[in-house]
């Protein structure tokens, strides 16, 4: 969208699901990862002539809790569990100038 002399606004959402998955070759309960969505936002002002940029961005934006991997020696005997959480909700802001 541009604004003439206010400059140019660009903005973009997105989203990606990811379906369950078993994370070693036996499958059991204790190495599969549930299914989850993610939702991202991208807004970007852009001066009229160029020089100054500013962009906020937001990931996980739901602040979904999800695990990405698990690690399952229960299976093996061992008893051990460790599950490789996600990234929480994640807010960037980013300020560009050129001279």
């Amino acid at each position: 969208m541009v604004f003439a002399a206010k400059g140019s606004l660009t903005g973009r959402i997105d989203g990606s699901t990811h379906s369950a998955i078993y994370t070693a070759a036996q499958n059991s309960p204790y190495n599969r990862t549930a299914g989850y969505t993610l939702y991202n936002a991208h807004l970007t002002w852009e001066a009229p002539k160029a020089n100054w940029q500013i962009s906020v961005e937001g990931k996980n934006l739901t602040g979904k809790r999800y695990y990405f991997g698990q690690f399952d020696l229960v299976s093996a005997g061992q008893g051990t569990q460790v599950d490789n959480p996600g990234p929480p909700l994640e807010v960037d802001l980013e300020i560009k100038h050129q001279m």
